[in-house]
């Protein structure tokens, strides 16, 4: 039908609500069989199991899918830029911390600019020079295609931190030695070892306000 209208959409299905998929890290809830995987529809009202104490937004579906346990903890499935869908759900704004790991490339930093223009007070883990220079040789040239990745010009990504804004800068730049690191190249145990730091000194910050962090 597509071919014979020419059109992209026939529009023969009502419209539904962006959604997201999500998997329960928490020990406790896992181990009295609750759900390991789930679903958030935009205004959808049902509460959690638990509420969390740390989301993970991951830009990798199999790493959220694969996370390790983590108390209170949920791992979301970013997969690209769905800032406004996630930022939606009440149970991610209010999470004590909320964490973003994605691809060291141009998109995942812009990606954690966006999500970070929707209001969300946002920690990006794993996405620095030293992370960069660390894994590069795993790095690639190529999109999931076997194309060459293609650099768009550098946009304005006022909300990155000095730290990730000087990833930017090298990776919009000709001197970057690949455009690209995945972030699945990271092994998760490592993952998980920055995420446990992170939960920690995000208490430690909630406990000494006047010796916060930037975050």
């Amino acid at each position: 039908m597509r071919t014979v209208t020419g059109l992209d959409d026939l529009a023969l299905l009502p419209p539904h609500p962006a959604r997201f998929h999500f998997t329960y890290l928490d020990s406790d809830h896992l181990d009295a069989r609750g759900r390991q995987h789930d679903s958030y529809s935009v205004e959808d009202q049902v509460p959690l199991p638990y509420p969390p104490q740390v989301v993970l937004i991951s830009e990798n579906k199999d790493t959220a899918i694969g996370f390790p346990r983590m108390r209170g903890g949920v791992a979301i499935e970013g997969e690209g830029r769905g800032a406004s869908t996630i930022a939606s759900a009440l149970w991610v704004r209010s999470a004590p911390l909320v964490v973003y790991w994605g691809d060291l490339d141009q998109d995942g930093l812009e990606i954690l600019n966006e999500f970070r223009a929707k209001g969300l007070t946002i920690t990006s883990m794993l996405m620095d020079i030293e992370t960069y220079e660390r894994y590069q040789r795993y790095g690639t040239t190529q999109d999931r295609n076997g194309k060459p990745i293609k650099l768009h010009p550098p946009r304005d990504v006022p909300h990155l931190l000095e730290h990730e804004g000087e990833l930017y800068q090298l990776l919009t730049s000709s001197t970057a030695p690949v455009p690209r690191v995945e972030q699945e190249r990271i092994p998760l145990e490592v993952a998980e070892a920055r995420l446990s730091e992170l939960v920690k000194l995000a208490a430690f910050t909630r406990a000494n306000p006047m010796r916060g962090t930037d975050r």
